[in-house]
């Protein structure tokens, strides 16, 4: 397990819900989030996910999203063909490449297969020239049966409203981490985890271990100064 750049190995599942005014992830009293949204927006593990037609993950640094789309790769391998695209690949200006990269694979699959299609792309923050191409792609195949499209990205200019300019093509977050999730982490990291969770809320900084990349930063601390954050006695 690499805890050192990443959580590769750590199993924490992670939840959608669909983006809105009123869509609040509601905490218990220590600040951990406790499985519900306002307002009873519905919620998607790994496996309902796979079910819908795709949409862009918003969140910002950190919060697992590309980590997620690893997670829905791998689940989506089982079941069907799978393009997983890092935009940061392409060089400036590959824009027909891009295009061609993903018509060749939805071609494929209908000459080769039934089975349903997966389209991962990641990378827009980066890369925000493809942002044209992609909405291209995107407004083309919305409508295409079995086949499911999901862009990852942090809040930038354009893709801000629900649906990158495509109708039915919903925008959803990741759900923050439960009190069992930074337990997890924890045991993980080797720490003694109630401890670590009991700490936290001691401190008042569960806010802090919201986010994967958050809560790993806290035990890199935490484990570096023996089961203690600074200051404590």
């Amino acid at each position: 397990m690499n805890t050192e750049n990443g959580y590769s190995g750590i199993v924490v599942p992670r939840f959608l819900y669909e983006d809105g005014e009123d869509a609040v992830p509601l905490c218990d009293a220590f600040g951990f989030w406790r499985s519900q949204i306002k307002n009873g927006e519905q919620c998607y593990d790994l496996e309902s996910a796979l079910s819908l037609k795709g949409g862009l993950i918003v969140g910002e640094g950190d919060s697992g999203k590309t980590f997620y789309l690893n997670q829905l790769k791998t689940r989506a391998a089982a079941t069907g063909k799978v393009l997983s695209i890092r935009l940061r690949d392409y060089r400036a200006g590959e824009f027909q490449t891009f295009e061609q990269d993903v018509k060749s694979f939805l071609e494929r699959d209908n000459r080769d297969t039934k089975d349903k299609a997966y389209l991962f792309v990641d990378g827009i923050d980066e890369r925000e020239e493809f942002l044209s191409p992609l909405m291209r792609v995107v407004r083309s195949l919305i409508a295409k049966e079995n086949l499911s499209i999901w862009v990852a990205t942090r809040r930038v200019a354009g893709l801000e409203g629900t649906a990158i300019g495509v109708d039915g093509f919903p925008r959803y977050k990741l759900a923050p981490l439960r009190r069992s999730d930074v337990w997890n982490f924890a045991n993980a990291f080797g720490c003694d985890a109630e401890r670590f969770v009991d700490d936290v809320i001691s401190m008042q900084i569960s806010d802090l271990c919201s986010k994967p990349g958050g809560c790993i930063t806290l035990l890199k601390l935490y484990r570096g100064r023996d089961g203690r954050f600074e200051g404590d006695e």
